[in-house]
């Protein structure tokens, strides 16, 4: 029983006809019984996938049909954040959960302000992330590493600021993804072209979004107009001369 449950969490993923017993056999080198155990009964239950692609079909996701049972709360963990495989595998898991298993909520870690919103928009149809202007959280090397953006340079981000929507620049988990936050917006200045007044905005839109007090987001924001005021006054003097 234990092992029907657990199908999906210990779910290894198989693409394009790769040997998942030689995937084993190379990975695993130990004498523990229980891990023995474990990698033969995976070896048996593992649910070969020929595309990541969102928009196939989930006719090869139906053997978690019988493996979830009647279960109606299902959580999909990752063994690793910065793999874009994981984040499209989620992807189809979440669509046939929802479109072929007749899943109908989804529980997403998130801020209460963001879950709030998202919330009222999937159940009530109302505004939407510009009108609302919920914060939109992009990462640019984090998007280009999982697959989410082709590059850089064809990053969505300045589409996403020219229409309005409240955007904020982050690093998502910086070892992972060997950045830092100053280093993204370095990114986005040199390969975007990015000028000081959208980089001002930026900044202001993550004090804005972060979970400081309204009191501190009002100092931090007003120290970070000065701050920038004396930049412009020092570029414009340098530029004089």
């Amino acid at each position: 029983m234990l092992r029907r449950h657990i199908g999906l969490a210990v779910l290894v993923l198989c693409v394009s006809g790769c040997s998942v017993q030689s995937m084993f056999d190379e990975a695993v080198k130990t004498d523990n019984p229980d891990s023995k155990a474990l990698i033969a009964w995976a070896s048996e239950h593992v649910i070969a996938l020929e595309s990541l692609d969102s928009s196939a079909a989930g006719t090869d996701l139906e053997p978690l049909r019988e493996t979830l049972g009647s279960a109606r709360l299902v959580g999909l963990g990752e063994s690793r954040h910065d793999t874009r495989e994981q984040l499209l595998l989620k992807g189809r898991l979440v669509r046939h959960l929802i479109e072929d298993l007749g899943f109908r909520a989804l529980i997403l870690e998130e801020s209460l302000p963001h879950a709030e919103s998202l919330d009222r928009y999937v159940m009530t149809g109302e505004g939407d992330l510009r009108d609302r202007q919920i914060p939109l959280d992009v990462s640019p090397t984090s998007n280009v590493c999982l697959g989410v953006a082709p590059s850089l340079a064809e990053h969505p981000l300045p589409r996403l600021l020219d229409e309005g929507l409240f955007v904020t620049l982050n690093s998502d988990d910086p070892p992972m993804f060997n950045t830092t936050l100053t280093e993204e917006y370095l990114k986005v200045v040199h390969t975007m072209n990015l000028g000081l007044d959208v980089l001002e905005q930026l900044v202001q839109n993550g004090i804005g979004a972060s979970a400081l007090s309204e009191a501190e987001r009002r100092n931090l924001s007003l120290e970070f107009r000065q701050e920038t005021a004396r930049l412009r006054s020092t570029l414009g003097s340098e530029n004089d001369s």
